[in-house]
């Protein structure tokens, strides 16, 4: 191959064409049936890991909104218990105060 490329080509042209084939048989070189068969399973893997992807986005969505639906609840609750205390403790003082202006103004007019 390379005493015809020196006919064709020249010495040096030869020489640099010689240096760039692969350094295997060419049956190790890889063909245009070989890449559109690797497309072809990079593909289908490609599939693959988008549904798989999806599959788990999907499940750690739905924890999410569980865990928040609990949260919720459990903030809904703290704030509910929160807002009776102070409801109660308001009633309290609005009761006393009114006891106290009652009984003032009882000992004034008497």
């Amino acid at each position: 191959m390379h005493e015809r490329l020196v006919d064709v080509l020249g010495e040096e042209v030869a020489g640099f064409v010689m240096e760039h084939l692969p350094p295997v048989g060419w049956a190790d070189v890889a063909t245009k049936r070989d890449i559109d068969q690797l497309a072809v399973v990079t593909k289908r893997e490609i599939d693959q890991l988008a549904v798989s992807t999806k599959r788990e986005l999907e499940q750690s969505t739905s924890l999410l909104r569980a865990e928040m639906a609990t949260g919720n609840a459990t903030l809904a609750a703290e704030l509910r218990g929160e807002m009776v205390r102070q409801t109660r403790a308001m009633i309290v003082t609005l009761v006393i105060t009114m006891i106290g202006s009652l009984s003032t103004i009882a000992a004034i007019a008497h």
